[in-house]
């Protein structure tokens, strides 16, 4: 089911999910420009996996994201794989919180 007022979001019963990455302002003052590059990687394999699991991005600010699901097993799904993907590129992701509600 799609939202009337917004035909990208799912309606009725959904799950959102916030992320931020913990200690980011720490992680700018340690990389200096080159946290630019790691955050901009970081971002697109996030959204990536996102998008694959039915999720849609709601708002994106400074290194967190709100993204909405019409389902709960795909929010969970969609957490993992993220962190799985960023990870390896992005060892600042092992910080990444998430929250699903």
């Amino acid at each position: 089911e799609r939202s009337m007022n917004n035909p990208g979001l799912p309606s009725g019963f959904v799950t959102f999910v916030y992320t931020d990455i913990e200690g980011s302002t720490r992680l700018v003052r340690e990389l200096g420009d080159a946290f630019g590059p790691v955050l901009d990687r970081h971002n697109e394999l996030l959204r990536a996996a996102i998008q694959e699991h039915n999720g849609v991005e709601v708002q994106f600010q400074g290194d967190g994201f709100l993204f909405v699901f019409a389902d709960c097993d795909d929010a969970v799904a969609g957490c993992v794989q993220a962190q799985q993907l960023t990870v390896p590129v992005c060892p600042c992701a092992q910080s990444q919180v998430a929250g699903a509600h």
